[in-house]
């Protein structure tokens, strides 16, 4: 069957995991170039479908009467991300999303937590749970080892690493308050993506990651605490930070998914994050440390708990509740739901 999908294909290996194994055609395109002829049209950002841009108000109303059109030709799915965006939200998103969430037939949830919460406010629609799929064939996991010495990290470090965009001073505070709760002299701090708006190098020990395979990372001349860069890194440059690290810290604020989860669980890493929304659920299922984004008492406390049971060296991850996130079982949840709303059921 064929998907619309109203928005440009961009880097998120979110769908790629699952095209690969769906036998749905996903058919990605600007929101004008519908035609009747698909039976189902799947929303995930809505903010996606002008491109992550500001619009103006006669863009919205020319996008509404176009949404509308398809109401009466496609069952309309909605893919639940996040509640609002995470950057701009103005009077414009917010209609926006009332459109989408208001008139969606179908309403997909990455976790429980989302699903019960929706079900309540949004009756006349119908509401399915299907995983995140983990990150399988998008990222290379090399071993740990390898990835330590092409990046000149010693061995013995104690690696954390907070992958994905830091979006405030918020979550980079949160940040230095866990890796400063940590008591090793020998940990190691990478963001791949820091919050842009500070004079890093005034941190004792900073250095910047510099292209890999130009030139080393680091210089064997120093021994660095902390590796910061302001910029979305290759698959092959985020691939070897991930192997070479030890934990994943998610450091997010009332928020409703993080595909960080999955990047770490892709990686078997042991995983910090905190209480909010489907993460809560998903960490809690692999018996991760959780904790509260506005206490920093409970951040330090979960990533000291994160680090201790790393020592102990006896925390393994479920492997029968991961298969449910694997991209073969997630595409075929995916079209089984496609086949259940294509016979109207």
């Amino acid at each position: 069957m064929k998907i619309f999908l109203p928005f440009p294909k961009d880097a998120n290996n979110y769908f790629d995991e699952i095209i690969k194994y769906s036998a749905s055609e996903f058919v990605f395109d600007h929101y004008l170039n519908y035609d009747s002829s698909f039976e189902i049209v799947n929303i995930h950002w809505p903010e996606s479908i002008f491109n992550w841009k500001s619009f103006s108000l006669e863009e919205l109303n020319n996008f509404e009467r176009a949404f509308l059109y398809w109401k009466k030709h496609s069952k309309i799915i909605y893919t639940v991300h996040n509640l609002k965006p995470h950057s701009e939200y103005n009077i414009n998103h917010k209609r926006l999303y009332k459109l989408v969430t208001e008139n969606a037939d179908v309403f997909i949830h990455l976790g429980e937590y989302s699903k019960e919460m929706f079900e309540k406010q949004y009756t006349n629609a119908v509401h399915y749970l299907v995983r995140h799929p983990l990150y399988i064939n998008s990222f290379s996991v090399f071993n740990e080892y390898e990835a330590r010495n092409l990046l000149k990290i010693q061995s013995d470090a104690l690696v954390i690493i907070a992958p994905g965009r830091i979006r405030n001073k918020a979550e980079k505070k949160m940040i230095m308050t866990a890796f400063g709760a940590i008591r090793n002299k020998k940990k190691i701090l990478i963001v791949p993506n820091m919050y842009k708006k500070n004079i890093w190098n005034k941190l004792p020990g900073y250095y910047k990651f510099k292209k890999i395979f130009s030139r080393p990372i680091l210089k064997k001349s120093i021994d660095p605490k902390f590796f910061f860069r302001n910029e979305y890194q290759s698959h092959l440059e985020l691939a070897l930070m991930m192997s070479a690290a030890d934990l994943v810290f998610v450091p997010r604020i009332e928020i409703l998914n993080s595909g960080n989860v999955f990047l770490g669980l892709t990686y078997g890493k042991m995983i910090v994050g905190p209480d909010q929304g489907n993460i809560k659920e998903h960490l809690e299922m692999f018996d991760f440390p959780i904790f509260n984004p506005h206490s920093p008492k409970s951040v330090k406390k979960a990533i000291i708990e994160g680090v201790k049971m790393l020592e102990k060296k006896n925390h393994k991850i479920n492997s029968i509740a991961l298969e449910a996130f694997y991209p073969n079982n997630v595409a075929a949840q995916f079209d089984n739901l496609i086949k259940k709303i294509a016979s109207g059921i």
